[in-house]
């Protein structure tokens, strides 16, 4: 299998004092014939 194209980002958000929200979104394109429900069923 070979991955053409990932992204990935971070979203650090102060909500309270020594308190940091952390959001993280991934985009991951594998490539070749997989399908969908097991692609997602990897991520979740």
């Amino acid at each position: 299998m070979r991955v053409e194209h990932s992204h990935g980002e971070y979203l650090l958000k102060p909500v309270a004092h020594n308190i940091t929200r952390v959001t993280w979104t991934h985009h991951t394109n594998p490539g070749g014939n997989l399908p969908l429900w097991l692609v997602n069923q990897l991520i979740n």
